[in-house]
């Protein structure tokens, strides 16, 4: 479908670029022939010279040549706006796509992790829990350690951004490679709070997203005692 709706945009571009040419051709040449340079030739009574210019004055564009061109720019405008506004959305579906296979990947690896460190069914609690090596006091969460960085988690999977603990959005953030010039967070209410990411250059919907009414973004959900963690892409208004 895109090779044929280039070929259908290369056809008309072509198609107007030649009637524009011979638009301006003719409109030079008669221009030219009607210049007080040539004033002197028009007034000589040369039928040769004659012939030629009125042959070339009945060559001129026509009214219906500039209508087909206008039209034509028309059907260009009308086809292709829609069609580089469905690049611009597929390009935005994609990065929700891959972003969130990428999540999915790297929370089975920190599961793995947690079930090497034995935390793969420990909640956090609000006090030292028995002396645990994964244990932080601060926060009051069990971590794992993702290249150097302390990803909180909770039943073996990373706990949402958007946390009690305020130690978890910064760390989160590294782990998955999330800076804030590339992803906001928010939490969607109506979907028993979830963590909502967000692409950047959407931050002014938050709001909407919050209460359901604009959806072009991930959410993630970390796991109960008797729930699997949840990891959705919305795409309805990319």
């Amino acid at each position: 479908m895109r090779l044929n709706t280039f070929s259908i945009f290369t056809q008309l571009h072509l198609l107007c670029f030649l009637l524009v040419l011979r638009i301006f051709k003719h409109s030079t040449v008669t221009i030219l022939l009607d210049s007080p340079k040539s004033f002197a030739t028009k007034q000589t009574p040369n039928l040769t010279a004659n012939c030629c210019l009125s042959s070339t004055k009945n060559n001129g564009f026509t009214l219906v040549e500039l209508v087909v061109v206008i039209m034509l720019l028309g059907v260009i405008t009308v086809l292709a706006v829609p069609k580089f506004t469905g690049f611009g959305q597929e390009a935005r579906i994609s990065q929700l796509k891959s972003l969130a296979a990428n999540i999915n990947s790297q929370n089975q690896l920190v599961y793995s992790k947690s079930v090497l460190d034995n935390i793969e069914q420990l909640e956090g609690c609000s006090y030292q829990c028995g002396g645990h090596p994964n244990w932080d006091v601060m926060a009051g969460e069990y971590f794992v350690d993702v290249s150097g960085t302390r990803l909180y988690v909770s039943l073996g999977y990373p706990l949402p951004p958007l946390s009690y603990s305020p130690a978890v959005e910064p760390n989160y953030r590294i782990a998955f490679g999330l800076p804030e010039s590339d992803f906001v967070f928010t939490q969607v209410w109506h979907h028993g709070s979830a963590t909502a990411i967000v692409p950047a250059q959407l931050r002014h919907k938050l709001n909407e997203i919050k209460d359901g009414r604009f959806q072009c973004h991930i959410e993630y959900t970390s796991p109960t005692p008797t729930t699997r963690y949840k990891l959705q892409v919305y795409s309805q208004n990319c």
